[in-house]
């Protein structure tokens, strides 16, 4: 590490980002050849970084293989610009059949980075093992990481004035959606054709103007067939005209796990096209078809779709946003303090199952803001299980180095055996932050969530982790 210091210096971007890619396994007998990844995470000045990463298979059959975690590490900046990055990923996961016990995936990896105009390519090696399955091996990496580049800035007037080349969180969106599917393939629970999955899920727009967005989007079944069954989706939309409707068509790229359902390696293809209706100035309706497709396995669905946005940026000169815009990144462990109906069937199971949990809360005003979850369990033997949730949250500033808030949460979650009674998911939660400096905390929550049909899991979660905030 002295020899690494000497030669290079700490990386001085910052700020959120994302990165896409791939590992393909060097020496494994698993049904899984490779994993794909996608990452949101944060990088400050002097080069570490932190966030959230979900992996699922990529080639070969990982029948809907998904784990979800945490990643941290440092980039050290050579003298060539190149950058050295150092880091490792602790999560959980499962499906399919591919994971019993726990499904901890721990990953140290290392690469070299390549900065490019507006984007850096990376390449390298790490040693990836899931603990309850037949996957452990070297794997060759390969991606690329982007800046989000969002502006947090006191808005005077309009969009127009938003600074060049700068992205905007706009809108964030409530799905509603439903699942027909056209094959589920020979291994889904009998294959059942005629049955439908009803989903909600959460979505994050990142507006770069042009006519184009870039959308993250988390959704869940919530009722219907394939309880446990989730998906994330990276796309972009882009928006025209036909005749005198404004359309918009949008493609993605993402993972599939959960339910039963055949997604071979798990690697999901959406495309589709919507509508948008404004209801009021900042807030509205967007009605959709999609057709997704697992590109290994043998699922395909056609997905009408209704979402409630919220336009965080009004085009009215009247509004006027006087504050900076703040966002929160959390990344820590829940324990959950189960009930008696918590497992399906009374399986043996801990009493105290671990969840890794990573969170972005988006600031609508100085102290209301809206959140996103995304949880998944490391210890306990419940791999696969996991939660995606989203809600409505209030800050509260109580002296100079702590701050409390409450928020009230809706998703989806299931897997491992865990009774969700259909998927739909309810709760509330209530934080303490220690702010060890201006924009670093160290949060201890308390909370409860809960199937929202009643008599199943309904436990108490104790939640500690680190928290960064960031604005401009």
């Amino acid at each position: 590490m002295l020899i690494l210091n000497a030669m290079a210096s700490p990386a001085n971007s910052e700020g959120l980002e994302w990165s896409f890619g791939v590992d393909t396994f060097i020496n494994s007998e698993s049904k899984a050849k490779s994993l794909n990844q996608l990452s949101m995470s944060y990088e400050m000045p002097n080069g570490f970084y932190f966030g959230q990463s979900l992996y699922s298979g990529f080639f070969g059959k990982g029948d809907g293989l998904f784990v979800g975690g945490i990643d941290f590490g440092k980039r050290f900046k050579l003298k060539n610009k190149r950058l050295i990055s150092l880091g490792a990923y602790l999560g959980g996961g499962g499906g399919g059949g591919q994971v019993s016990g726990d499904g901890t995936m721990v990953k140290p990896h290392a690469s070299l980075e390549f900065p490019y105009n507006n984007f850096t390519a990376g390449i390298g090696i790490s040693a990836i093992s899931i603990d309850g399955s037949d996957i452990s091996s070297p794997a060759l990496s390969y991606y690329i990481r982007k800046p989000f580049n969002i502006f947090t800035g006191p808005i005077p007037f309009a969009k127009a004035n938003i600074k060049k080349n700068k992205i905007k969180i706009s809108p964030i969106s409530l799905k509603v959606m439903q699942y027909i599917p056209t094959s589920f393939g020979n291994n889904s629970l009998n294959s059942p054709n005629n049955k439908k999955m009803n989903l909600i899920g959460g979505e994050f727009v990142f507006d770069q103007g042009k006519n184009k967005t870039t959308f993250i989007q988390a959704n869940g079944v919530v009722s219907g067939f394939a309880e446990g069954y989730a998906d994330w989706i990276l796309g972009q939309r882009i928006k025209t005209h036909m005749g005198l409707a404004p359309i918009s068509f949008e493609y993605g790229i993402g993972a599939a796990s959960g339910g039963g359902i055949a997604t071979g390696g798990g690697l999901l293809f959406s495309a589709g096209i919507s509508h948008k209706y404004k209801l009021l100035e900042s807030t509205g309706l967007r009605a959709g078809l999609q057709l997704k497709h697992a590109m290994n396995g043998e699922f395909t669905v056609v997905s009408p779709s209704i979402d409630l946005y919220y336009d965080t940026y009004s085009r009215k000169k009247s509004y006027k946003r006087n504050f900076n815009q703040k966002v929160h990144l959390y990344s820590g462990i829940s324990i959950h303090k189960i009930n008696a109906n918590y497992i399906k069937n009374n399986k043996s199971y801990s009493k105290t199952p671990a969840l890794l949990e990573t969170t972005l809360d988006y600031f609508l005003s100085p102290n209301i803001y809206v959140t996103g979850q995304a949880s998944t369990a490391v210890l306990g033997d419940l791999g696969g299980y996991q939660l995606g949730l989203f809600g409505i949250g209030y800050e509260k500033p109580l002296n100079s180095k702590i701050s409390a808030s409450f928020e009230t949460l809706m998703g989806a979650g299931g897997g491992a055996g865990v009774d969700t009674k259909g998927g739909l998911i309810g709760g509330v939660r209530s934080e303490i932050d220690y702010w060890v400096s201006p924009s670093k905390a160290i949060t201890l929550g308390i909370g409860k969530v809960k199937s929202i049909t009643g008599g199943g899991m309904a436990p108490l979660t104790l939640n500690v982790g680190f928290k960064i905030s960031f604005k401009s």
